[in-house]
């Protein structure tokens, strides 16, 4: 630990961009390797001075369907709803469409 940089949580972070991971789950590691360093400075282990970068987490409220939105989706997610998929594929395609219509 006490060969840490910097520079290492740095490339961290640009490596765990690069594999496409959220901002707030490199956030978590960047937390857990701070509660690490801190760990080990009170065990009294030699640990080096790391400045850790702040990284932007956009919190954006998830929006939830209301009763109404819900029950209108999953009438038109029936499997044998007809409305759409009767004039816009052959019938022998039925069966697979009503499956998958069926799974979501």
């Amino acid at each position: 630990m006490h060969e840490l940089t910097t520079a290492d949580i740095e490339h961290y972070v640009l490596t765990r961009r690069q594999e496409g991971r959220a901002a707030q789950t490199i956030s978590h590691g960047i937390i857990y390797l701070r509660g690490v360093v801190e760990y080990m400075e009170r065990l009294d282990y030699q640990v080096p001075t790391i400045k850790f970068p702040k990284i932007k987490v956009q919190n954006q409220r998830i929006r939830s369907l209301n009763r109404d939105e819900e029950i209108r989706l999953l009438a038109e997610l029936e499997p044998t709803n007809t409305r759409y998929y009767k004039k816009l594929i052959p019938f022998a395609d039925k069966p697979e469409l009503m499956k998958q219509r069926q799974d979501n």
